[in-house]
């Protein structure tokens, strides 16, 4: 049938389109990108251009500096009905939130945790945003985001617990902030660092006794000596409340 061969050609098409621009972006020189880039009109004019074809273009545009371009090749892809994957979203995501499309970017991240989305995100589609959030200083966003990738049962790597936690000292969350930092050290992750910010959070929260639970853990971790409590973001700091210590 006439059909089903058109499709296969136009399938196959598209395939040498995708991988003549992947070897350009392999390639990596100005010159390369730039064609990689330039192959994307062609590819729309030879009415073959899918997805593949428009995540290499928007991830040559990235390596040129191009953020703005390869942001509004999203827009030219659903123009023509073009289905995207979580890959090439990624990249799209990340490209807005670094020329100045940060809330569209994070408004696309959300659109496509809906129900009924074709497709859905996955930690490279919040590690995309979670920096831009806080270089930003959108540290609200942030948190949002963080608490909206474990909802979606997906799990945030170190650097994520680390900028979660900034955010909470920025915006004194102590209780919060030791809460995420429990959950580092029970997943077995190096959490000095980001105890620093813990402690700062806590003490803008007036929650010094979950800081000092922080340093003696701390303290204890240094030792090779099991700590005997353990932050969980309470504190009986003078306001009444019972501080929940947590054991190993």
């Amino acid at each position: 049938p006439a059909a089903p061969a058109a499709g296969m050609a136009h399938a196959a098409d598209a395939d040498c389109f995708a991988q003549a621009m992947t070897a350009g972006l392999a390639d990596g020189s100005p010159e390369a990108l730039l064609a990689t880039a330039a192959l994307l009109q062609t590819a729309e004019r030879a009415g073959v251009a899918d997805g593949a074809v428009y995540g290499v273009a928007a991830q040559a545009n990235v390596r040129l500096g191009r953020r703005l371009e390869a942001w509004q090749l999203l827009q030219r892809a659903r123009a023509r009905g073009v289905e995207l994957i979580t890959l090439e979203m990624n990249v799209l995501l990340g490209a807005g939130a670094r020329c100045g499309q940060l809330l569209p970017a994070v408004a696309l991240l959300h659109e496509m945790r809906r129900s009924g989305s074709r497709v859905a995100p996955d930690v490279g589609s919040y590690d995309a945003l979670l920096f831009p959030l806080a270089s930003a200083g959108r540290f609200g966003e942030l948190l949002s985001l963080f608490d909206a990738m474990q909802k979606d049962s997906l799990a945030p790597i170190e650097p994520h617990y680390r900028l979660a936690i900034s955010a909470c000292a920025a915006r004194g969350e102590g209780a919060r902030a030791a809460a995420i930092l429990l959950r580092m050290q029970s997943r077995g992750m190096r959490y000095g660092q980001a105890a620093a910010a813990a402690m700062l959070a806590c003490n803008r929260e007036k929650r010094y006794t979950t800081t000092l639970d922080i340093f003696e853990a701390l303290r204890a971790a240094a030792s090779d000596a099991p700590p005997s409590v353990a932050f969980a973001g309470g504190g009986d700091d003078g306001d009444g409340a019972k501080r929940d210590a947590w054991k190993e």
